[in-house]
This record gives structure tokens, sequence and C-alpha cells, in this order.
């Protein structure tokens, strides 16, 4: 099972959704912030959303495809993630940052029929 990180209240109204994004911002980025938004940014797209949501903070920007979902095989965000991490500098929980650096910040590689086996689950998240 998928292991969801940064849906935030603001962002949606499902059960899987919580806390405020607001509580999550820091005034400064962490030390490790660089390499995150990579490995981030690395993710494989799960849903395409075609949507242009606005930054739910400052209102002044529109996030191409904002509502979708990506992984990296143990986690799970919306595509509008490394935006607010990079903009707001957001707090993600030390398991998925941990997470990360253990994997040298790189992506693992997932062959399509792992991608795939994600599908069965994305109906839950809606």
């Amino acid at each position: 099972m998928l292991r969801p990180m940064g849906f935030f209240e603001e962002l949606g109204r499902a059960p899987h959704y919580h806390g405020s994004i607001r509580d999550a911002a820091r005034p400064e980025a962490g030390s490790d912030e660089a390499d995150v938004l990579a490995y981030l940014r690395a993710s494989y797209p799960l849903l395409d959303v075609p949507s242009s949501p606005e930054d739910v903070i400052s209102g002044d920007t529109k996030i191409p495809g904002g509502d979708g979902l990506a992984t990296d095989g143990t986690w799970i965000w919306r595509i509008d993630l490394p935006y607010y991490v990079e903009r707001y500098h957001l707090a993600l929980p030390d398991e998925f940052r941990e997470h990360a650096k253990q994997q040298g910040y790189q992506v693992p590689v997932l062959s399509s029929a792992e991608l795939g086996a994600f599908n069965p689950e994305l109906p839950h998240w809606f």
C-alpha cells in the first residue's frame, strides 16, 4: 500500500487530506531541500488530472496538473507538492526524508507492471 504524504486540508476534502499546509510551511529551506525536490520531481506520475489549481496560500499562481498524483513506489503525493516545498519550504515527514536519503535521492526504477499494480489503489484517493 502506498503511503500518503502532502495531502493538506486546503487541497481537498477526502479522508486522507489532513492538517493545514500553513502549519507545514517553514521560513527557510531545510538542509536537504534541494535533494528532496529533485527526488519529488523525478517521481512517476500515476494519475494525470487536467487541472490548474491556484496556490492555496497566496492565490497568485496556477499549478498545471496540480491535482494529479505521483509516486516513488513507496509513497504517494500530489503533483503540486514540489511547488509548495520549493515556495514554502514545507516540512515533510521524517520517514519520507529518510527514505529518499537512503535511496541516494534517486527514485527507484519501476517497471510498467509495477506501476500498473498501483491502479487498483487509486480510486480510494478520490
